[in-house]
């Protein structure tokens, strides 16, 4: 497939019933040249075993103390040998080492902080100016803290940061998506991403018709920008491609995404004005139609993905080289991987060429207890999985690293 021409194959799919990426405004959008196009089935995704498609699995359970306790992982960045992990059940954000061991928190009970905050949904990372900073959704003010942890200062918010749903810094640049809120009224095109080197506005994409669309007129996402070891990439609701940013900020398609009808959203969902105001409608209605493409990161020759409807999600990963989709909430885990539970069905990120999720301590102790008759199982396990569950279930969530395949070959008899 990757051999065809792009036109050759999108003719290919619309003959066979297939639809591809929505029709939305691509001002200024560029195609990669290796531009492909993947054709899922959702309701025919592999369910293979670990050893077939994963090359590695570590376990790394976060050291749990009175002061490191948390809930769930929400959000989890790297920063040089520190994972940085968002709670937003406890409003913390918590350093722990790459072996687990705890560092420090943001905490609003930290002393530094003049005026506690109230609400993080998501922080961000400029790692020119080394510094960590977060809106809070409750108040007007924007808190700013270094690498390490320590406030810094607080701001109050200007009318743009009112506007922006999530924004990224890429090297010099800031990359801001505004969803489909437009900040002039008395325009017919607005866009969705604004590029800022600055205070300067340097690049603006994906631009909507405000009178057609607004942002409460679409479900919204927990995160559009994806981060791996060699690219940005972007996605947003009722579009069926993935974008990605070069190091000068500028936008490419990387992958259009065709599903059959059955998933798929009218070809006209963001841009036909029958629609306004019953977007949402439509969506709770159609319960297998997927409206979001998110959790796009890439890890080697393997790409992760989660489809998501308003009652409908599944995560697959894909191998470019093999060219299959594997199931990621349904797999067996197998001697390689300790018959354990590897992941919560989502992928939270990567670190190197590995894939980040997490699993419950409980989970991984009901699994060792389920496992314990099998002849030398205890005496298998590493020390710090043999240490974890004589712990019990009060312990913080087990991050995992998901090391795949290059190539994927399995026996479809098993």
């Amino acid at each position: 497939m990757k051999y065809l021409s792009v036109t050759a194959i999108i003719l290919f799919f619309i003959f066979l019933g297939w639809g591809c990426s929505n029709s939305v405004n691509r001002n200024a959008v560029n195609q990669r040249s290796d531009l492909r196009l993947l054709k899922i089935q959702p309701d025919q995704l592999l369910s293979l075993r670990t050893s077939d498609f994963l090359d590695s699995v570590k376990f790394i359970p976060l050291e749990t103390t009175p002061e490191s306790e948390f809930a769930e992982i929400s959000q989890i960045e790297i920063i040089d040998s520190l994972y940085l992990i968002l709670d937003r059940m406890s409003n913390q954000i918590l350093f722990f080492k790459k072996d687990g061991k705890f560092v420090r928190r943001i905490s609003p009970k930290n002393r530094d902080i003049p005026v506690p905050y109230h609400s993080i949904a998501k922080f961000s990372l400029d790692p020119n100016r080394k510094i960590l900073s977060f809106l809070d959704q409750q108040k007007p003010n924007v808190y700013e803290f270094d690498f390490f942890g320590n406030f810094l200062k607080m701001r109050d918010k200007k009318p743009i940061d009112y506007n922006i749903r999530e924004f990224y810094h890429l090297g010099k640049y800031t990359i801001n998506y505004f969803s489909y809120e437009s900040r002039n009224s008395n325009t017919n095109s607005s866009p969705t991403i604004v590029v800022n080197e600055g205070e300067k506005e340097i690049d603006s994409y994906l631009f909507f018709d405000p009178s057609t669309i607004y942002y409460n007129d679409m479900y919204d996402a927990r995160k559009y920008f994806f981060r791996s070891k060699e690219n940005l990439l972007f996605s947003r609701p009722g579009d069926y491609t993935v974008y990605e940013f070069d190091k000068k900020g500028k936008i490419n398609r990387y992958v259009d995404i065709c599903l059959p009808e059955k998933f798929k959203l009218p070809e006209d969902f963001l841009t036909n004005k029958q629609y306004s105001n019953k977007r949402r409608k439509y969506l709770d209605s159609s319960r297998s139609k997927v409206y979001l493409i998110t959790d796009f990161y890439k890890a080697g020759d393997m790409l992760s993905c989660r489809l998501i409807g308003s009652r409908y999600k599944s995560t697959f990963l894909y191998s470019l080289r093999s060219e299959v989709a594997i199931d990621f909430r349904n797999y067996l885990s197998d001697s390689s991987t300790f018959f354990l539970p590897i992941a919560n069905n989502t992928v939270l990120g990567v670190d190197c060429d590995s894939y980040i999720s997490s699993v419950s301590a409980s989970q991984i102790i009901q699994a060792i207890t389920r496992n314990i008759k099998i002849q030398g199982y205890l005496s298998s396990l590493p020390d710090h999985l043999n240490t974890l569950y004589k712990k019990g279930n009060n312990q913080n969530p087990i991050l995992t690293l998901i090391k795949p395949k290059s190539i994927i070959v399995y026996d479809d008899k098993k």
